[in-house]
């Protein structure tokens, strides 16, 4: 449901613009034995730097706080320059490679994982 409803129509958008940048977010929360994983929206946290409070704490992993510099800088660089590139990492963008940026307790480049899922989803979708 998840590629379906994001992953795929994400995909999708990020296509579309030739300057676009995506990233998959991997924290998972540690709440009901981290049976909800990273969820739709658990990043906000991290960037408004929030993650340490009472009410975030307790569904962020001990790393938070390096995870909320990394997407700090990436948003705020994105919002100067239009690069979310950040100390020594470069974003590279989405283009026809499907880069995205894989962010935990660090940040790295990589080629979507997701694409043969999207091809049989858009297939299906368009059947």
């Amino acid at each position: 449901m998840t590629d379906l409803t994001f992953g795929s129509p994400v995909d999708d958008i990020l296509s579309r613009n030739k300057d676009s940048y995506g990233y998959i977010f991997t924290p998972q929360s540690p709440l009901l034995n981290g049976e909800l994983g990273a969820f739709h929206a658990s990043e906000l946290p991290y960037v408004f730097g929030v993650q340490n409070s009472e009410t975030y704490k307790q569904w962020t992993p001990n790393y938070r706080d390096s995870t909320s510099g990394l997407m700090q800088d990436a948003w705020t660089n994105f919002a100067k320059n239009g690069d979310p590139s950040a100390n020594n990492f470069t974003w590279k963008p989405f283009k026809n490679d499907k880069n995205y940026a894989l962010i935990g307790s660090s940040i790295n480049n990589v080629q979507s994982p997701f694409n043969e899922r999207y091809k049989l989803i858009n297939h299906a979708k368009n059947f």
